[in-house]
Protein backbone atom coordinates (compact mmCIF):
# COMPACT_ATOMS: atom_id res chain seq x y z
CA UNK A 1 0.00 0.00 0.00
CA UNK A 2 2.82 2.37 0.96
CA UNK A 3 4.42 1.95 -2.49
CA UNK A 4 1.24 2.96 -4.54
CA UNK A 5 1.55 6.78 -2.66
CA UNK A 6 5.11 6.23 -2.86
CA UNK A 7 4.51 7.00 -6.61
CA UNK A 8 2.93 10.01 -6.38
CA UNK A 9 4.74 11.20 -3.55
CA UNK A 10 8.51 10.46 -5.40
CA UNK A 11 10.33 13.22 -7.72
CA UNK A 12 8.12 15.90 -6.56
CA UNK A 13 5.11 14.92 -7.78
CA UNK A 14 3.45 16.83 -5.60
CA UNK A 15 5.77 19.92 -5.72
CA UNK A 16 8.08 19.23 -2.93
CA UNK A 17 10.34 16.12 -2.39
CA UNK A 18 9.51 13.52 0.00
CA UNK A 19 11.91 10.75 1.19
CA UNK A 20 10.49 7.46 2.14
CA UNK A 21 11.88 4.92 5.38
CA UNK A 22 13.59 8.13 7.02
CA UNK A 23 14.58 8.15 10.67
CA UNK A 24 13.75 10.55 13.08
CA UNK A 25 14.90 10.11 16.35
CA UNK A 26 14.36 6.72 17.79
CA UNK A 27 11.39 6.87 14.94
CA UNK A 28 11.28 4.98 11.07
CA UNK A 29 8.56 7.07 9.36
CA UNK A 30 6.81 6.24 5.85
CA UNK A 31 7.59 9.46 4.37
CA UNK A 32 9.64 12.64 5.08
CA UNK A 33 9.10 16.00 3.61
CA UNK A 34 12.19 17.94 4.99
CA UNK A 35 11.40 21.29 3.32
CA UNK A 36 8.07 21.59 5.56
CA UNK A 37 8.93 18.86 8.04
CA UNK A 38 5.82 16.39 7.66
CA UNK A 39 5.38 13.15 8.49
CA UNK A 40 3.41 10.76 6.39
CA UNK A 41 2.35 7.51 8.18
CA UNK A 42 0.15 5.39 6.57
CA UNK A 43 -1.29 3.16 9.08
CA UNK A 44 -2.61 -0.82 7.95
CA UNK A 45 -4.75 -2.70 10.72
CA UNK A 46 -2.01 -3.66 12.79
CA UNK A 47 -2.10 0.38 13.52
CA UNK A 48 -5.64 -0.67 15.71
CA UNK A 49 -3.56 -2.58 18.54
CA UNK A 50 -0.89 0.21 18.91
CA UNK A 51 -3.21 3.50 19.58
CA UNK A 52 -1.24 4.23 22.61
CA UNK A 53 2.30 3.36 20.90
CA UNK A 54 1.75 6.06 17.63
CA UNK A 55 -0.16 8.42 19.96
CA UNK A 56 3.65 8.37 22.20
CA UNK A 57 5.46 8.40 18.63
CA UNK A 58 2.74 11.17 17.12
CA UNK A 59 3.77 13.63 20.38
CA UNK A 60 7.65 12.67 20.44
CA UNK A 61 7.75 13.76 16.70
CA UNK A 62 5.35 17.29 16.80
CA UNK A 63 7.70 18.04 19.89
CA UNK A 64 10.65 17.87 17.53
CA UNK A 65 8.70 20.17 15.33
CA UNK A 66 7.39 17.76 12.82
CA UNK A 67 4.05 17.80 11.60
CA UNK A 68 2.41 13.77 11.44
CA UNK A 69 -0.15 13.09 8.99
CA UNK A 70 -1.42 9.39 9.60
CA UNK A 71 -3.79 8.57 6.73
CA UNK A 72 -5.45 4.59 6.37
CA UNK A 73 -3.83 1.90 4.28
CA UNK A 74 -7.69 1.54 3.31
CA UNK A 75 -7.80 4.90 2.32
CA UNK A 76 -4.55 4.66 0.17
CA UNK A 77 -5.75 1.42 -1.81
CA UNK A 78 -9.20 2.19 -2.63
CA UNK A 79 -9.15 6.00 -3.18
CA UNK A 80 -5.61 7.19 -3.58
CA UNK A 81 -6.60 10.60 -4.41
CA UNK A 82 -8.62 11.11 -1.30
CA UNK A 83 -4.87 10.05 0.35
CA UNK A 84 -2.82 12.43 -2.15
CA UNK A 85 -5.45 15.05 -1.17
CA UNK A 86 -4.97 14.91 2.61
CA UNK A 87 -1.39 14.79 2.08
CA UNK A 88 -1.57 18.21 -0.33
CA UNK A 89 -3.89 19.95 2.60
CA UNK A 90 -1.35 19.08 5.00
CA UNK A 91 1.76 20.40 2.76
CA UNK A 92 -0.60 23.84 2.81
CA UNK A 93 -0.79 23.86 6.65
Amino acid sequence: TESKLWRVLRQRGLGVKFRRQVLLGPYIVDFYCPEVGLVVEVDGPVHELRIDRDASRDAFLNESGYQVVRISSDIVEHDLQAAVSIVVSALRG
